[in-house]
C-alpha cells in the first residue's frame, strides 16, 4: 500500500512551499494539478523529488479536477491506497498523524477518514472556536481514504468545488481521526477576503443567483461575534513559517487581475448585488469603469 497525496492548485506560491516542506515525506507520491498558475507555485515544489503534475486548463475552479486526480493515481498507483485530498493550504499535524497511522491502516478498503477542520484565523496562532460554522466541534472535513478501485465522485460539475473532495460512491465505512486538519486559508486575511470575491464573481457569471451566493460567502466574511483560542503547540510542532509573508499582497493581486477582466467583459452592472464593495480593492476598480 502506498500513500498518496492528491493536490489541485491555482497561484499558491504563497503557502506551498511550507506545507509541503512540512508534509511531503509524509506520503510515498504526491500528484499535483496546476490550473496554468501565474506565479512561482511550481518552481517552489520541484525541490521534492515524489511529485508528479497534471496540467488543469479549465478557466473556472470546477470539481473535475478532483475526479482527474483520482484517475491519475490509480493508474499510476493502482487501487489500495491510502489518498489524502489535501489543498495547498492545509496542514495535517505531522506527529498526531504518525502516530495513528498504525491504526489507519488497519481499516479496509473503502474506508473514509474525517476530522475537526480547524480554520486558523489571521495568525496561524489563534483559531476560530465560537458558535459560527466554523465551530471546529461542528465542522468536520472528510480528505482521506483507502482506495477500493471503485470508490467514486457524483460526477456533477460544480463551479468552484464546493463538494465532497474525497468519493462519496462506494463507502464502505468512516472513521474519525483523533488530529485536526488545519486550514490556512484566513491566515492571510486580505488574500483570503479577495479569493471569496473572486469564486463570488465567477459564480455569478455562471448564472448563479446573487442572493444564493451571498447567502453561500457570508461565512467567509463575517466576524460578528468572533472567539479565537490560542492554536494548540501538538497541532504545529516543527511547521516554521514566516507570518510576514503570509501578509504580503503580492500574493493577492492575481484575484484582481482576474476580477478586472470579469468587470471588463461582463459590466460591473452584473455585479452590483453581490456583497462585494466592502473591500477597497474592489471598489477601486468600480471606480475605473
Amino acid at each position: 500500500m502506498k500513500s498518496i497525496l492528491l493536490m489541485p492548485v491555482k497561484n499558491e506560491e504563497w503557502i506551498i512551499g511550507s506545507t509541503l516542506e512540512y508534509m511531503h515525506d509524509l506520503f510515498d507520491h504526491i500528484i499535483i494539478s496546476d490550473q496554468e498558475s501565474t506565479d512561482n507555485t511550481i518552481e517552489t515544489t520541484k525541490k521534492f523529488s515524489n511529485i508528479t503534475y497534471l496540467k488543469n486548463t479549465r478557466k473556472l475552479h470546477s470539481n473535475i479536477v478532483r475526479w482527474e486526480l483520482l484517475e491519475n493515481s490509480r493508474r499510476l498507483f493502482g487501487n489500495n491506497n491510502l489518498i489524502a485530498c489535501i489543498d495547498a493550504d492545509e496542514l495535517i499535524p505531522k506527529k498526531l498523524y504518525l502516530n495513528q497511522m498504525k491504526n489507519i491502516l488497519k481499516e479496509p478498503p473503502g474506508t473514509v477518514f474525517y476530522s475537526s477542520w480547524v480554520q486558523l484565523w489571521r495568525s496561524i496562532n489563534q483559531y476560530r472556536n465560537d458558535n459560527s460554522v466554523w465551530n471546529p466541534k461542528k465542522n468536520i472535513k472528510e480528505f482521506m481514504f483507502i482506495d477500493n478501485g471503485s470508490m467514486n465522485y457524483e460526477r456533477t460539475e460544480t463551479i468552484n468545488d464546493h463538494t465532497t473532495r474525497i468519493p462519496n460512491l462506494g463507502v464502505e465505512n468512516k472513521k474519525k481521526l483523533n488530529f485536526p486538519l488545519l486550514h490556512l486559508q484566513f491566515v492571510n486575511w486580505e488574500r483570503s477576503q479577495l479569493k471569496q470575491v473572486w469564486y463570488m464573481c465567477n459564480e455569478k457569471v455562471a448564472g448563479n443567483n446573487s442572493e444564493d451566493i451571498n447567502s453561500k460567502y457570508i461565512n467567509s466574511q463575517n466576524e460578528n461575534n468572533i472567539k479565537l483560542s490560542r492554536t494548540k503547540k501538538k497541532w504545529l510542532s516543527d511547521y516554521l513559517v514566516d507570518e510576514e509573508i503570509l501578509k504580503l499582497d503580492r500574493f493577492s493581486e492575481w484575484y484582481v487581475k482576474e476580477i478586472d477582466e470579469l468587470f471588463s467583459k461582463h459590466g460591473v452592472e452584473e455585479f452590483l448585488e453581490l456583497n462585494i464593495w466592502h473591500l477597497e480593492k474592489i471598489n477601486d476598480l468600480r471606480q475605473t469603469y
